[in-house]
């Protein structure tokens, strides 16, 4: 044998008191998770009861033997507690305290002779071993297959286990011949001390293993749940984004109305009393800036969100129906040859995008009924036009007139925040559609081109 018992037991407390350090540190950077701190302290008895057996000749047997096996029964039993915290079980210092009892008593008995040696040994190995068994059972119990350290550490143990069983089975059946050294020099305490310094490098690797697992596996529900959570917020937000289209539709609808109505009231050559006049201004006003607020609060904040994400609810829409009623609220010409068929859109987007064009023609056409719709159906395509008879827009702001915040320079006087034909924009190209502008001096026209068939938003 290339090393003597005592380099071996040597050996071991060195390996216990290395394990003891980083289990500590180790409890100290995971002091949240239960079972590292009682780990730490078992691998600081086990070094303390190899200190015991170095230093047997420098005390009395008494304090040495008592002292080595009341360290190793310590040592075992707060590994067990340290598991049963680790998997969530409360802790067993009752039953456990008194199995140390019953079997340290014997030892004060048998000190005092090397004749009780291998009685001694009995005792230590069936304290020892006892505590193994039951470390790797309660372990084994919990263990599942996304915890495969669990398994690898309970096994361990219960293999420790069966080592002091084998160490049980030999004293008892074929007992140490007498001998006045507490060291034996034997093959079987060799295999014995070489199995515990073994079994300390894979207990402590995998009391560690074991804890990152854990931790892995808390990180991975945890990402699980918030996943679940932004599925929900995602779900909430859609359907806040279509119950604030919904409001800024049917506030906008009416408020367009209204002003239209009382535009015309105002422009007509019919005298009115003053009063009256001042009134409508006032509502005219008012509207005016309701208008705003709805465009600038409601509709630009769930549009941008929506166009930028690129979600949309895409179904069967009847683009007739939608065309009748907008041109019915505004009161604007509707011309058309034969109904216009349905179209795969987003119902809320389509009606902000005509809306937009319709209210658009109408701010700067003479008068609502200036402002035209026309629509065509073709095999694959359909395409409406806006026009109105306003003033234009000059040939070097046309290609800017659709970016955003952008506004020509003839409209700086009315209300709007520059969104209204870059909306139309990406909501026609989110559909797989183009938009198209022919301006002169005398009028504009917006040609919005959609496919009849293309679900879901333009790649």
């Amino acid at each position: 044998m290339i090393f003597d018992t005592r380099t071996l037991v040597l050996i071991f407390g060195l390996v216990s008191l290395i394990s003891a350090l980083i289990l500590y540190f180790f409890y100290r950077q995971q002091s949240v998770i239960p079972g590292p701190r009682e780990w730490a302290i078992g691998a600081v008895f086990q070094a303390l009861g190899a200190l015991f057996l170095l230093t047997h000749e420098l005390t009395s047997p008494l304090v040495s033997i008592m002292g080595n096996n009341l360290s190793f029964f310590l040592s075992y039993a707060f590994f067990y507690q340290g598991i049963r915290r680790f998997i969530g079980k409360p802790m067993e210092w009752k039953s456990t305290g008194m199995i140390i009892i019953l079997l340290s008593t014997p030892l004060l008995f048998l000190y005092h002779s090397s004749e009780y040696l291998s009685e001694r040994i009995v005792l230590n190995a069936f304290g020892t071993g006892l505590f193994c068994f039951m470390s790797g059972w309660v372990l084994f119990r919990e263990a599942n297959h996304r915890l495969p350290a669990r398994t690898a550490v309970a096994i361990v143990f219960l293999a420790i286990g069966m080592l002091h069983a084998y160490r049980l089975y030999l004293n008892l059946f074929l007992p140490h011949p007498i001998d006045t050294h507490l060291l034996q020099e034997s093959s079987r305490e060799h295999l014995i001390f070489i199995g515990g310094i073994l079994g300390i490098i894979v207990v402590t690797s995998g009391f560690v293993v074991m804890t990152s697992e854990r931790l892995r596996n808390a990180l991975q529900t945890q990402i699980q749940q918030l996943g679940r959570a932004n599925r929900v917020a995602d779900q909430t937000l859609k359907e806040q984004k279509n119950f604030l289209a919904m409001l800024s539709h049917e506030f906008r609808t009416p408020l367009g109305i209204m002003k239209a109505n009382v535009d015309a009231v105002l422009t007509s050559p019919t005298a009115r009393d003053p009063f009256i006049d001042e009134s409508l201004e006032r509502v005219q006003s008012a509207s005016t800036r309701l208008s705003t607020l709805v465009e600038g609060c409601l509709n630009d904040e769930w549009m941008s969100n929506t166009i930028e994400s690129g979600e949309g609810h895409y179904a069967r829409v009847n683009l007739e129906e939608i065309l009748t009623q907008l041109a019915d609220e505004y009161s604007i010409n509707h011309n058309r040859a034969e109904p216009l068929p349905t179209i795969a859109a987003d119902r809320y987007l389509i009606l902000i995008l005509f809306s937009s064009l319709i209210d658009n023609g109408c701010r700067y056409a003479s008068s609502p009924s200036a402002v035209k719709v026309s629509g065509a159906a073709h095999e694959e395509w359909v395409t409406v036009e806006i026009e109105d008879d306003g003033p234009g827009i000059a040939p070097e702001e046309q290609k800017q007139i659709f970016d955003k915040y952008y506004r020509a320079k003839n409209g700086n006087k009315k209300p709007g925040a520059g969104l209204g034909l870059y909306f139309v924009k990406r909501i026609t190209e989110l559909h797989g559609g183009t938009v198209t502008l022919k301006s002169n001096n005398s009028s504009t026209l917006f040609r919005i081109t959609l496919p009849l068939n293309a679900l879901g938003p333009a790649q």
